[in-house]
């Protein structure tokens, strides 16, 4: 999950280029919840909804 997090953060989305955005969009928090369901693995707290 480790590399999945370092992914999902690495570029800000949304928002106007170098103003606002977001690290993590709901979606891929989302997405990140269901793979960590499956491995059964714990979600970083940054990523948690």
């Amino acid at each position: 999950m480790e590399i999945s997090a370092n992914v999902a953060q690495a570029a800000k989305e949304g928002g106007h280029p170098g103003f606002g955005g977001v690290r993590v969009s709901e979606p891929e928090k989302t997405a990140l919840a269901a793979v960590a369901a499956t491995l059964d693995a714990e979600l970083p707290p940054e990523l948690a909804q």
